[in-house]
């Protein structure tokens, strides 16, 4: 569900929304042009299901009218755990298979994470794959100018470590990488939130 309270603690709207199987909304974002929502899904959304579970986002405007719903996913198990509005840009981060890397020998080696562009139309711009080849997620997002800043936690071989690190990873809005950063103790890490200014992420 999504609900909407004015700045006095009133409440506006409440719309619930989802299918016979299970649903999780996990994200959510707002700004002039509407209010976005993301999640998982293991139902239909919109349109058949891919199987497993996929990930989504809808945008409501500012009267609780749903405007669209975006499911998309693989065979695998997909989900939308992070959203920013910024610009025009709609930018949906998470973990999925939504795409494979070339054949490594015998086996195809697939990215865990993804970024992905909609305008606030619905329609899809772009989608970048990324992370380490193990367990992990992306689990949030910012976007600031032309940067956008993902955080979240995966096996890094760049640390050494054995347990999960956190990372931020930056790309362009255009979908191009840019540079990952991880922080890492002996212990697990991860992060699970970001902010940006002008002066900085965190």
């Amino acid at each position: 569900y999504v609900r909407k309270y004015d700045l006095s603690g009133n409440l506006k709207w409440t719309r619930q929304f989802g299918t016979s199987s299970d649903d999780y909304g996990l994200a959510i974002s707002v700004d002039s042009s509407g209010i976005y929502v993301a999640g998982e899904t293991t139902g239909a959304l919109s349109g058949p299901s891919s199987g497993g579970s996929d990930a989504f986002v809808c945008k409501y405007d500012a009267s609780g009218n749903l405007k669209w719903t975006r499911q998309f996913g693989s065979s695998g198990s997909d989900i939308a755990m992070g959203v920013a509005v910024y610009s025009g840009g709609v930018y949906v981060v998470g973990p999925g298979w939504l795409a494979p890397y070339p054949m490594t020998g015998n086996f195809y080696i697939i990215a865990p994470f993804y970024v992905r562009k909609y305008d606030v139309n619905g329609n899809h711009l772009w989608t970048s794959i990324f992370g380490s080849f193990s367990t992990g997620a992306a689990t949030g997002v910012a976007v600031y100018s032309s940067s956008v800043y993902i955080c979240g936690y995966s096996k890094s071989t760049l640390t050494g470590q054995t347990d999960n690190d956190a990372f931020v990873y930056k790309f362009d809005t255009s979908g191009k990488y840019k540079w990952a950063k991880y922080i890492a103790t002996a212990s697990e890490d991860a992060a699970f939130g970001i902010a940006v200014s002008s002066s900085g992420y965190a």
